[in-house]
């Protein structure tokens, strides 16, 4: 088995840096101390991107430096298209690093949307959060930004409609009733004025 990986290492180095000597280093991948590995700096994935921001934002949030953090969650939203290595053959193996990346994204999408409020942008922070809650709609610290941002927007009939969603995705798809903050923010919406969208 290790003769077969070693020429299997072998093409590979041959098919990431064609035309390169036997005994040239391929400028990708390394064999050190018996561990083949990607040579440090000599590539860039998403996730390496996306790990990179969030340390940004996490770094930046811990300093207090809300217009870096600001940056970074935004670059963060771009970044982030969908899950981490959909239908691949290791599913099994993928799926915590998956999950965390969605996790994290969620709580980035989170903070920037508050970000936004606080910067008096409901409308915009409300991308973000429909945006999130489309990986995970289950999840209702949400649905609660959501409200808030919507009540601050004075989008009541929107605020509404997102009650009646986050309800019936938790009490069909889960048989969980939504929380007392969930319906202390709900009947803050039955008591608003619906305001001209703007």
């Amino acid at each position: 088995a290790l003769n077969n990986f070693y020429v299997v290492w072998s093409s590979m180095k041959r098919a990431l840096a064609p035309g390169t000597r036997r005994d040239q280093p391929c400028p990708y991948v390394e064999h050190v101390r018996g561990v083949c590995r990607v040579v440090p700096g000599g590539l860039s994935t998403d996730l390496g991107e996306f790990d990179r921001l969030l340390s940004v934002a996490r770094k930046a949030h811990s300093a207090g430096d809300e217009d870096i953090e600001f940056d970074a969650l935004g670059s963060l939203a771009e970044l982030y298209r969908g899950e981490l290595l959909p239908g691949d053959a290791y599913d099994d193996w993928f799926a915590p690093l998956r999950e965390r990346c969605r996790h994290d994204f969620e709580d980035g999408m989170l903070r920037l949307a508050s970000l936004l409020e606080s910067r008096g942008e409901p409308h915009q922070g409300l991308a973000y959060l429909r945006q999130a809650t489309l990986y995970d709609p289950w999840r209702e610290d949400l649905y609660q930004a959501t409200l808030r941002l919507q009540i601050a927007a004075g989008q009541r009939s929107a605020a509404v409609e997102t009650y009646m969603s986050c309800r019936a995705r938790l009490v069909e798809d889960l048989g969980l009733d939504p929380s007392a903050e969930t319906r202390r923010l709900y009947d803050k919406v039955l008591g608003m004025e619906e305001r001209p969208f703007s």
